[in-house]
């Protein structure tokens, strides 16, 4: 039987890969926030529910306006008929559509995001989140 030695050049590169394990971690966790943290490019909002609509799940943030309110506005945009929304502009990613139900309120759209806003007040969506189907 051999008599198991210690080994300076391979205690030190189990170091560094200990190390270089724990920053890649850390880093994780500052890339991917726990649940309830808004994105990092979203500061300032706060996560307010999902619902489904159309096959998606719309994910709710608001920002100076309360979370009950920001889901009804989105609800109110993504699941009521044609005839209580009203597009202004050319189409819908050129313009923006208002809802009769909240006067004042404008909402525009894009790839996978979208905000109602009125003033200060902001009511934002996505679809990009984790758990779409």
């Amino acid at each position: 039987m051999k008599e198991w030695r210690r080994h300076p050049e391979r205690t030190a590169a189990v170091g560094v890969a200990v190390i270089l394990l724990a920053l890649v971690c850390v880093g994780g966790l500052l890339a991917f926030p726990r649940q309830g943290v808004a994105s990092p490019g979203l500061e300032g909002f706060k996560r307010c529910g999902t619902f489904k609509a159309q096959g998606m799940h719309i994910h709710v943030q608001a920002k100076h306006v309360s979370c009950r309110m920001a889901m009804k506005i989105q609800k109110e945009y993504w699941l009521a008929p044609e005839s209580e929304k009203e597009l202004v502009g050319p189409d819908e990613y050129n313009g923006y559509v208002t809802l009769k139900r909240f006067p004042g309120w404008r909402c525009t759209s894009g790839a996978g995001a979208g905000n109602c806003a009125k003033g200060r007040k902001d009511a934002f969506y996505s679809t990009l989140a984790e758990g779409n189907a």
